[in-house]
């Protein structure tokens, strides 16, 4: 919707003024930003933050109120296009995250998990093996023992 009042500012400023006088108009200005990151599930997000906005001044009595109201709506709409890229960003990695959890869980599942079970298997049956045939020699060694 803000954006939507921005674009209606800059309809009716270009019904006066062509494009080019436009383009003249509208002050060039710098932007400063300060980055920080917060950890979410162990992941940095990146948080942005407008440290200065500045814009070079512009005549004021030659430009329509509206071009001015949509210069305006277009620097407090900024402070949310810098929400939205952190938002975005943070499901970008997110997603990423996810992604090789998944893949992980996946090679758990279907590789070392099996591998796992066949090992137990395989070690149980060593072992019954092996207990078998020390039955075996203690009922001979008894065997032997009960001849004497």
């Amino acid at each position: 919707e803000k954006l939507n009042k921005i674009f209606i500012s800059f309809a009716v400023a270009r019904t006066r003024h062509s494009r080019k006088q436009i383009e003249k108009i509208i002050p060039e200005g710098s932007l400063n930003l300060d980055t920080r990151s917060e950890k979410v599930f162990n992941l940095s997000i990146p948080k942005f933050r407008i440290k200065d906005l500045e814009t070079s001044d512009y005549d004021f009595f030659n430009t329509e109120s509206e071009l001015d109201i949509g210069l305006k709506k277009m620097q407090e709409l900024l402070e949310d296009l810098m929400e939205i890229a952190r938002l975005w960003k943070a499901v970008e990695l997110l997603a990423r995250e996810i992604d090789v959890t998944r893949r992980r869980v996946n090679a758990l599942e279907h590789i070392l998990i099996p591998n796992l079970k066949e090992t137990i298997k395989y070690i149980a049956g060593r072992l019954e093996e092996m207990e078998r045939s020390y039955q075996v020699q203690l009922m001979r060694v008894k065997e032997i023992i009960g001849e004497d």
